[in-house]
């Protein structure tokens, strides 16, 4: 218990000056001044009591029943007054220990009545009066009602009894214990009483989530944390069966739901399993399930659409050689040298190849074998070869037939997971030319491929030259002057020579006609064609 002096300073106060509310058993009472507080009263209602006691003078038993007035409350007459002979009770009493009944009115004339409209302590009453007890403080069963019909005090309670100006705890509400020793509710506390006072943060008992951690509000008003919940906290309890946000997976492919899950809520509960379990639309074994696609794309339950070639053709090319470059006339030839001119044509002392020309070219070397020399492989004409670069001039496009082959959204062991509206557009498809299973009659050769094999044929260029040889000039003159007395024109039959014979320069000797530009001399023509990709080549059949 504790100390409350503050408080009862107020409270004098307001019975002292004008009065004021106080919350006592959580009523509201108001302290009102009736009348002048102090010593005897001259005029208060007590007198009426007094009435009651000139009763008591007629009869002497007046004295008998003139026991000492109760101790009401409000200056309320005792019963004393109704103890004379002849008298009754007064109507107002007077208060405290007033008249003694045998007086007569004398206990009216004891003093001014002080009205304590409910709170409990009243100022002295009658000339013998004492500061009462009014019911409402204390326990009220001990209180009963005046004969004016006030509420006069019962017998003091021994069980109130407490330690006036101290303060206590019931609960959260704060008791403080009158001057009369009589305890009264004073304040109720927002969050704890502790030793009787207001304390804390929050009501002893309640329970509070922070986060995910429970709390608990002790005696002293005071949270203290629990054991963090492993899933949800709400209320202060640990709650829910998983931690939200998270998500367990819950289908099957069976069930065309492989994929789905099952997601924690807020409340740490497992919401449905998503998506929901549909049908296998079964399929052939070897086959594999499609649809056609349209121009707005695949049916309900496929996708990813994909172009398949049901033909593929284009025009040949139009082509051309492309000849290029001119010739002019040259070739080679072999020169064999003899020791021994009897051996010639058969067993030659040296052969050395020559390149031969028109024009004057290097002799590559002197005659050193002496004596006898012809010739033989002997290559001449236009040369060299002339370009050819068979080209189209022109390549029409491959013109293709199409279809939109689309796979499902969904796949099962067996097929694919469609409603019984979607499976109307199943297909099935299967690489190579196949026959169609039954129930899907309508076959199509499909590839997504196609072979472009166009192209334009080998041609032949060539130009009008005409090239005769007549013979070969061995000249040790290297710019093939004329005239020269060691020049020899060398041919296939055995010729005689000088040893060390100075070969400077080559020259063939022959005619030339025609023109030396290359022309074509055989076109180019277009071959190959386009066709699908036979490795390429699948079968779609379809219902429809």
């Amino acid at each position: 218990m504790r100390a409350f002096g503050a408080a009862i300073l107020g409270i004098a106060t307001c019975i002292a000056v004008s009065g004021c509310n106080l919350i006592l058993g959580n009523e509201v009472h108001e302290l009102a001044r009736e009348d002048a507080a102090g010593g005897v009263g001259s005029g208060g209602t007590a007198g009426q009591g007094g009435a009651a006691g000139q009763g008591g003078t007629a009869a002497a038993g007046g004295a008998a029943g003139g026991g000492t007035a109760g101790t009401g409350a409000g200056g309320t007459s005792g019963a004393g007054g109704t103890s004379g002979a002849g008298g009754a009770s007064g109507a107002s009493g007077a208060a405290g220990q007033g008249g003694t009944a045998g007086q007569g009115g004398a206990a009216g004339a004891a003093g001014t009545t002080v009205r304590d409209a409910s709170t409990g302590d009243d100022g002295s009453a009658g000339s013998g009066g004492s500061i009462s007890r009014d019911s409402s403080i204390g326990d009220t069963s001990d209180a009963s009602s005046g004969p004016d019909g006030t509420i006069q005090d019962g017998n003091y309670d021994a069980a109130d009894a407490c330690v006036p100006n101290s303060t206590e705890c019931r609960g959260r509400n704060v008791y403080f214990c009158t001057p009369g020793g009589q305890w009264i509710e004073i304040l109720q506390c927002p969050a704890a009483c502790v030793t009787g006072a207001c304390t804390g943060n929050c009501a002893p008992g309640t329970v509070q989530c922070t986060g995910n951690t429970p709390q608990t509000c002790d005696t002293d008003g005071q949270w203290k944390g629990g054991t963090v919940c492993p899933y949800v906290c709400t209320q202060g309890a640990c709650t829910g069966m998983c931690v939200p946000g998270n998500t367990i997976a819950c289908g099957l492919p069976t069930t065309c739901n492989a994929d789905a899950v099952q997601t924690c809520d807020t409340t740490g509960t497992l919401g449905p399993c998503l998506p929901a379990p549909s049908t296998c639309a079964d399929v052939p074994p070897g086959w594999e399930p499609r649809a056609r696609g349209g121009p707005g794309g695949c049916p309900s339950g496929f996708e990813a659409p994909l172009t398949y070639h049901t033909s593929a053709t284009g025009a040949p090319f139009t082509c051309s050689c492309g000849c290029t470059g001119a010739q002019g006339c040259g070739g080679s030839v072999t020169l064999n040298e003899y020791t021994d001119p009897g051996f010639c044509p058969v067993l030659p002392t040296s052969s050395r190849w020559l390149p031969i020309s028109a024009t004057c070219m290097g002799g590559g070397g002197n005659i050193t074998g002496g004596y006898a020399y012809h010739l033989n492989d002997i290559i001449y004409g236009a040369t060299p070869e002339c370009g050819a670069n068979p080209h189209p001039t022109s390549q029409p496009p491959v013109v293709t037939q199409d279809v939109t082959v689309c796979t499902p959204s969904l796949t099962c062991p067996t097929g694919a997971c469609l409603s019984s509206e979607q499976a109307t557009s199943l297909c099935l498809y299967k690489l190579g030319n196949n026959a169609c299973p039954q129930g899907y009659p309508n076959a199509t050769v499909v590839s997504a491929y196609y072979e472009d094999a166009r192209t334009c044929g080998a041609c032949t260029c060539k130009s009008g030259l005409i090239c005769t040889l007549s013979g070969v000039v061995l000249n040790n003159d290297s710019n093939c002057g004329s005239g020269h007395p060691y020049m020899m024109t060398a041919s296939t039959t055995c010729t005689s020579s000088p040893t060390n014979y100075p070969l400077n320069a080559v020259q063939a000797i022959g005619t030339i006609t025609g023109t030396p530009d290359c022309a074509e001399t055989s076109p180019s023509t277009p071959t190959g064609d386009v066709s699908l990709s036979a490795w390429a080549i699948a079968t779609l059949c379809c219902k429809y």
